[in-house]
């Protein structure tokens, strides 16, 4: 653990490269807990990164034009790759892709009971999978808009959640 300690519990969301999927739906899921009014002391600190990031990489550059039509800025983001840190002080990984999940929980297997996909995380039984998120990066710029409607839809489904139960944890 770094020289401070956390005030608020830590969430991170997991992709490949850490510069599309995961920095997107964090920046989507913090602005959308803001906007439905949830005081910033009782939203958890929400982070990215990567199990296969280069650190210090920028977001994708289309990424960064769809996170500032949805009203939010990727522009300081730097890539990061998840570790041991990071699992360790996470209360929830969120991950896009079953096998970044699957990969955690076998790395760290003491840890496994706090690591979902984003799909499959606080379903009641309404959801059958897929458990992946599509990655667009490579794609075109609609396959980018169509993640972002995805991830959006899941902002809102995760801030309904936390309406419900009173916490992500």
């Amino acid at each position: 653990m770094g020289l401070f300690r956390r005030t608020r519990p830590l969430v991170v969301i997991v992709c490949t490269a850490n510069i599309t999927r995961s920095p997107y739906f964090a920046g989507r899921l913090r602005q959308e807990l803001l906007d439905a009014g949830i005081p910033k002391r009782n939203i958890p600190e929400i982070t990215s990164a990567g199990v296969s990031a280069t650190d210090g990489v920028a977001a994708h550059p289309v990424m960064q034009t769809v996170a500032h039509l949805h009203g939010f800025s990727l522009g300081a983001h730097q890539a990061k790759r998840f570790d041991e840190q990071l699992v360790q002080e996470a209360v929830l990984i969120l991950t896009m892709e079953q096998a970044h999940a699957d990969r955690i929980r076998f790395e760290y297997p003491e840890h496994a009971e706090k690591v979902f996909t984003l799909l499959e995380f606080g379903r009641e039984g309404e959801w059958e999978g897929p458990w992946d998120v599509e990655d667009p990066t490579g794609g075109e710029v609609e396959d980018f808009q169509q993640y972002a409607n995805l991830a959006d839809a899941q902002a809102q489904r995760i801030r309904r959640y936390i309406r419900k139960h009173g916490s992500l944890i």
